[in-house]
């Protein structure tokens, strides 16, 4: 990564990373783009990025804005317009993205962000990403937990739901100030999938549903030794 600082708060920059994924294979990402600081600590910024992966190369132009509305409350917003070639299909798409972020440290963090993306291509879609958290620390020695993330992609052609996931996180975590030895979680987790028409699992079923109920601790007993215990159940 490489940044220029240039006059009037305005900045110019480079990133490159490698990576493999077990699905896509390897992949490249090289991004380039300008910022600008605003006043009350925002940023304007815009990117032109490149990816490389097992369905072809992607571009794409990306504009958005940072902005602190309070010490504690924060929009992020964006939009990106990007295309993908390969050599069955070429597609493009749209999207807008929003963030919205809370943060108290000792208290409260949380975030809510929204992302609707249009893709065009042999088939058109319409897809929604939500991500919701929030982790509360009602004493020192507690935190509470929650997560959920949600995905619908839709036939924009047919009107017809083709892909549809939900996985939702609530859990504790207690480690007491007075005796850091131990350390506890408990969690549950519902998770929902539905797959499209033409995908089944190896039982027939084109969705799933499963929730999981977990606790786990462990106690440092020292010397290098560590008790570990863990209990779950899945439906």
């Amino acid at each position: 990564q490489t940044t220029e600082q240039l006059a009037d708060g305005l900045s110019r920059y480079a990133t490159a990373t490698w990576e493999r994924d077990p699905l896509q294979g390897r992949g490249v990402t090289a991004t380039t783009g300008i910022a600008k600081e605003l006043a009350g600590g925002g940023r304007l910024y815009r990117d032109e990025e490149f990816r490389s992966g097992a369905d072809g190369p992607t571009f794409g132009r990306i504009m958005g804005v940072e902005t602190p509305l309070t010490d504690r409350l924060r929009l992020d917003t964006s939009f990106e317009r990007g295309a993908t070639e390969s050599a069955t299909n070429d597609t493009s798409h749209n999207a807008w993205h929003a963030a919205v972020s809370y943060a108290n440290p000792l208290k409260l963090t949380a975030r809510s962000e929204a992302e609707l993306r249009f893709q065009d291509g042999a088939s058109n879609q319409r897809q929604i990403n939500t991500t919701h958290e929030v982790k509360y620390l009602p004493s020192e020695d507690l935190t509470l937990f929650s997560q959920l993330e949600y995905a619908r992609t839709e036939n924009t052609q047919t009107n017809l739901v083709s892909a549809r996931t939900k996985e939702l996180h609530l859990g504790a975590a207690y480690r007491p100030i007075a005796h850091d030895r131990f350390n506890a979680l408990g969690q549950y987790v519902l998770l929902e999938d539905k797959g499209s028409p033409g995908q089944t699992d190896v039982d027939g079923l084109l969705s799933e549903q499963h929730r999981i109920m977990s606790v786990e601790g462990a106690y440092d007993l020292g010397a290098n030794l560590e008790l570990v215990g863990k209990l779950a159940r899945r439906d």
